[in-house]
Order: C-alpha cells, then structure tokens, then sequence
C-alpha cells in the first residue's frame, strides 16, 4: 500500500509532467507544425533495458498497421538488440552509438521517441532531419520529458503501464493500438538447438519443464537487493514442482548470477539443471519451450511473457500497474499491504519485506490457477 509520502510524491510527479506539457503546448502556438502525411520510413527510438525494448513492440505493431508500406527500424542499445531479431515488422534494428547521427541523417519522416526523452536524443533526431518527431512516455519528474519534438504526448493520469504510456504517444498521430501485447519471435533454427541441447541432459519434448529465473541486475553484488526473494524460498518451490507437478526444473541465470543458481541448487532435495552462460536469443528459445517461467521482475519475466509461455512473476519494489505481464497465460504475485512500491534496487528498509512476504504457498496457488 502506497503510504502518504508516495501519493504525495506521484501526484506531484503527475501535476508536473501536465505543467511541462502544456508548457510544450503554448510553445507550440507561435511555431509552424509541419504536414505529416504517410511516412516512407519511421524510426523508433528505445534505448533502454530488455523490459523497456520489448515494451515497444506493440508500438511497432500498431505502426506497420496503420502504415503498412512503411519501413520501420528500431535505434536501441547494443544489449538488447537481439532481443528483436526475426519480428517481422521491424526492417532494421540500428544501435545506439557514437556513429549513429550518420547511419540515419536524412533517411526518416517520422520518428518515435519513447523512454528517452533526454535533450541529447532529442537533439541528434532534429539534427538528423526527420521532420515530425513524435514523444514523450510518462518518466519520473527529473528526468527528460522529450526536447525538440513536433509533438508531445498529453501525460496519462496516475500509475500506468509503461506500454500504454508507449502506444498514448501514437495517439499524438491519430493512432489507437488495438492490440497491447508485446511480442518477440525466435527461429526454428533456434528451437531446435534448444530442444538438441536439453535432449542432452534427458529432458524431452514430452518432459513438463518450469524454468526459475530469481536473478536481477546486480543481485549479488547489492547488499538487500529489493528485488531478491529467498534462496530457501526458490529452493522449496523447485522441489514442489519436482515432487508434485513432475517438473525438470531450470534455473536460468546470468554468468554474474552463477553462485546465486548454485545456492538455490544446493537447497534442493530434487537437483535442478543450471544455465548460466546462454545467450539473450537462447534464453528466448528456451523460455519459449518451457511450460511454466516463475521470474522476479526482470529480462526473463519480459521474454516470457512476450513469448506468451505461462508466467508467474514475482513484484516487489515495483508496482505491477506500471510492468506486470500482459500476456494472457501470465499472472503475478504482489503483496501491497507491507511496503509502498519504492521502485528501489536497495532496500531502505534493510529488510526486503515486499519480497520475503510473498511466501512459496503463494506461488503454489497461482500454479494452481494457471495451470488448472
């Protein structure tokens, strides 16, 4: 439950992101707002992590369909470029680096601009020419509101999803999404690999597989890591699963995250498979080919959802209003009744309760809902 020092601070957050918008508006008079008519080639600009990346896809989406002749390429970060390999409505994905003002000064119409709204990104889309520059998703207070834009997108009111703050700056265009789901594709190529790999240590097409992602950036090296919840915890549940459901179980880490994987493991009575060196379009192929993901909220928990592979995430310091998973075999567990949503990778509180709360019998009803 969100206390009273929080409702103050996102109301404050909300009245000044409508000031700065209708800062932006009343600018906007004295200046002569070019004609956009059907663009040839649009560029979408995300520049974030994994969660954020799949999160524009239904951006794209709604694009290709209301210009379907249209090119679309996408400018995101060297991490999480893969990630968007093979959709199929995306033309070419361009990463975000010094030599970028280059590879797209004058080859756009429009472009769109989503988590970023910082002045520097502002700046290199105006002076790479493209005439109508669409943003601003709904960020904190501090941070950039979009700089040098054609038009900016009216704030949504109160907590919302980061994906319908990302399809409302369509709205500045006319454009109204029927489809919200994010979306990401493997190849058959892939797939298989996968299915090579996991044949290898006796696990079967027929074999039902739950795949356990507890890591989060910097999860071992922060002390009280707000997104953390229990080796014991992870490790009571893989046995569930193992005893009860006849699960293989996967644990899916980073490199960084091995000793994390290893611990839950050693807990275990049933011994889990460990993967902590697969790489970003593996993960996806393997998320895709299990039966069940449990994720804290992280990379993982995206991928599977956009993948539609049956979800039970894990929320703590973030509400799910503004990240739980979309996708219709998804649910989450949240418990708002102990903490108020800090949105901090660091416990203030030194105690992690909005995670140590949720308890393994919690999750166990879940698998009961979605599974059944």
């Amino acid at each position: 439950m969100e206390d009273l020092p929080t409702r103050i601070k996102n109301k404050l957050q909300d009245t000044i992101l409508l000031i700065d918008y209708y800062l932006f508006k009343t600018r906007d008079i004295f200046k002569k707002t070019p004609v956009l008519k059907n663009p040839s080639r649009i560029l979408v600009v995300e520049i974030a992590g994994i969660g954020d990346t799949i999160g524009a896809t239904p951006v794209i989406t709604a694009l290709k369909q209301h210009y379907p002749e249209s090119r679309i390429d996408i400018l995101t970060s060297i991490l999480t470029k893969s990630i968007l390999l093979n959709h199929p409505d995306i033309s070419n994905i361009l990463v975000y680096d010094k030599n970028t003002l280059p590879q797209i000064k004058n080859k756009y119409s429009l472009a769109v601009l989503l988590a970023s709204g910082s002045k520097k990104i502002g700046k290199l889309l105006k002076d790479a020419n493209i005439p109508f520059r669409i943003g601003c998703t709904k960020r904190g207070a501090t941070q950039g509101k979009g700089f040098y834009l054609t038009k900016k997108a009216r704030p949504l009111k109160g907590i919302t999803h980061t994906i319908e703050n990302n399809l409302n700056v369509l709205r500045t265009i006319g454009i109204t999404a029927t489809e919200n789901i994010p979306r990401i594709y493997s190849t058959k190529k892939e797939d298989q690999a996968i299915e090579n790999l996991l044949k290898k240590h006796k696990i079967t097409k027929k074999d039902f597989m739950t795949i356990l992602s507890p890591g989060s950036k910097n999860i071992e090296k922060i002390k009280n890591h707000s997104h953390k919840w229990q080796e014991e915890n992870f490790a009571e549940l893989g046995d569930y699963l193992t005893e009860k459901l006849k699960s293989k179980v996967i644990i899916i880490t980073s490199r960084q995250e091995k000793n994390l994987a290893e611990q839950i493991n050693s807990l275990m009575k049933n011994k889990s498979l460990i993967f902590t060196n697969l790489s970003l379009r593996e993960v996806m192929a393997m998320i895709k080919r299990a039966n069940l993901v449990i994720a804290i909220d992280s990379g993982p928990m995206h991928i599977a959802e956009a993948l539609n592979t049956p979800l039970i995430a894990l929320f703590g310091p973030q509400n799910p209003k503004r990240w739980r998973p979309l996708s219709k075999n998804s649910t989450y567990v949240y418990n708002n009744d102990v903490c108020n949503g800090c949105q901090k990778y660091i416990c203030k509180r030194k105690s992690n309760i909005c995670m140590s709360s949720i308890t393994v019998g919690n999750i166990i009803k879940k698998i009961k809902e979605i599974l059944l």
